[in-house]
């Protein structure tokens, strides 16, 4: 996916783009964007909401208004809550939203970057795939602060969210850590800088993920695929 994509300058600012060539259709776009295959279906439409727990409608509501305000918005959103309520499927949904209106998103799992970052084996080319996230227009990162991090990886991290915050970037994380539980995975220093740079969307609510997926084999005697990220 990397190789997908240049850093051109914008306003000023350095950003990754797709590289020049034949349009992508939207489906493309949004795969080289990474969002993964099994999620090219998520939108705000589809999200879904239960009157029980109120703060899925408002966060729904936030994201969507954060996708059709952008590029006239001031910050980005960490986006709070358990396992399975749909921090993943807002996330793609603002995404996609945001990759049919022009801009140029890196939608990329925490997991896995990290494991990238570490795979490379010298210094440059993990300043290299800093440089990339650190750049891009709309940085979306799923499952935020997923694992404990050594102290370079919090370096890392601070290094990028640094960035990104000193060049007015727009970051967008999912987590399901909140306020001291989110402190103890990424440190002081790098918990104070998300308060900074993005408003928080929290959801309360209990995991309708695996709910959903309970109902769908009741009914059909097997498992039907998950609909709600």
């Amino acid at each position: 996916m990397k190789d997908d994509y240049e850093i051109v300058e914008k306003d000023g600012i350095l950003i990754a783009r797709p590289r020049e060539g034949s349009k992508p259709d939207f489906e493309e776009r949004f795969l080289r964007a990474g969002i993964p295959p099994a999620f090219l279906d998520r939108d705000f439409k589809n999200f879904m909401l239960n009157p029980d727990y109120p703060s899925l409608a408002r966060a729904r509501a936030a994201v969507e208004k954060f996708a059709e305000l952008y590029p006239a918005v001031n910050g980005g959103l960490l986006i709070m809550g358990p396992t399975g309520v749909g921090k993943t499927h807002l996330a793609v949904a603002l995404c996609k939203t945001l990759l049919m209106k022009g801009a140029h998103c890196i939608f990329v799992d925490f997991r896995d970057s990290m494991r990238e970052y570490t795979s490379y084996p010298n210094q440059d080319r993990r300043e290299d795939y800093l440089h990339y996230l650190g750049s891009a227009e709309v940085l979306i990162w799923d499952d935020f602060a997923s694992r404990s991090l050594s102290d370079w990886e919090e370096d890392f991290l601070y290094r990028l969210i640094d960035k990104r915050y000193r060049e007015g970037a727009t970051t967008v994380l999912t987590t399901v850590h909140q306020g001291e539980s989110l402190e103890r995975v990424i440190g002081v220093r790098l918990r104070s800088r998300l308060y900074e740079m993005c408003r928080e969307v929290e959801i309360t609510a209990p995991d309708y993920r695996s709910k959903v997926r309970r109902l769908s084999y009741r009914k059909g005697g097997k498992f039907e695929e998950d609909k709600e990220g």
